[in-house]
């Protein structure tokens, strides 16, 4: 039976009463925190590490951060991106605790209807009536990017780290309601605690995620600004440096 020192989350060593750590696994989907936070920002050069150090509680131990992403091609109108995220990967490699778990990217063409078509002129068809008429563009061809993996991938790790009992609690940057139900078993069948830290805005946080977490916390800007890496990093290969634009 646990004293009342151990309930409110204390512990004894060598006759101190100490705070208790609680063990803590961190699950980024680096797709939905990127456009969620990171894309019109400043602070793309983010240190996952600090950023979950600085909203967390002090008494939150993280022991594993999993970032679950894919590698970029490049594109016409941006040749470096490949070059760019290869050098963030680089970054965040010097986190010892940090895994990079890889999906992939799948692009494609496809025809998609516009949301407000705008309307175009259209040649006379009557010569004789000198009839001039417009009509409206429904569909356009278009360039789409999925990233295929990540929210799987993420899901698995989540419920199979929760079943073999490494975590007390575990933290998700992401907003995507597809997580709910591997979030909501991960708190009602293994009984951990799951805390959501939303990377998008607060009036577009999915109310998914809201019901089956233990909760929500906002990532602000001010946060994103206090957790960036050193413009100048080492490993073991050498030093390398942030990109010199984005």
């Amino acid at each position: 039976m646990q004293s009342l020192v151990e309930r409110l989350g204390f512990c004894f060593f060598n006759g101190i009463i100490l705070e208790k750590k609680i063990k803590t696994y961190v699950y980024i989907d680096g797709f939905n925190l990127y456009y969620g936070s990171l894309k019109k920002s400043p602070y793309k050069w983010l240190n996952p590490y600090l950023l979950c150090q600085n909203i967390l509680s002090n008494r939150n131990e993280i022991e594993s951060i999993k970032y679950f992403t894919a590698s970029v091609s490049a594109r016409d109108n941006d040749p470096g991106m490949p070059m760019r995220q290869s050098i963030y990967f680089r970054a965040l490699r010097t986190i010892d605790c940090l895994e990079i778990i890889e999906g992939h990217y799948l692009t494609h063409k496809k025809t998609m209807k516009i949301a407000e078509p705008p309307k175009l002129y259209k040649n006379i068809e009557n010569p004789m009536t000198l009839e001039s008429r417009y009509h409206e563009v429904e569909f356009a061809n278009v360039v789409s990017t999925e990233e295929k993996g990540s929210d799987v991938n993420l899901a698995t790790h989540l419920l199979l780290d929760a079943f073999d009992g490494k975590f007390d609690v575990a933290v998700i940057i992401s907003n995507d309601s597809d997580l709910a139900t591997p979030v909501g078993i991960t708190r009602n069948r293994f009984n951990k605690k799951v805390l959501i830290l939303n990377p998008h805005s607060k009036n577009k946080a999915s109310i998914q995620l809201a019901k089956f977490s233990t909760k929500v916390i906002q990532i602000s800007s001010e946060n994103l600004s206090e957790s960036l890496f050193k413009d100048s990093l080492s490993d073991n290969i050498g030093t390398f440096t942030k990109p010199a634009s984005w």
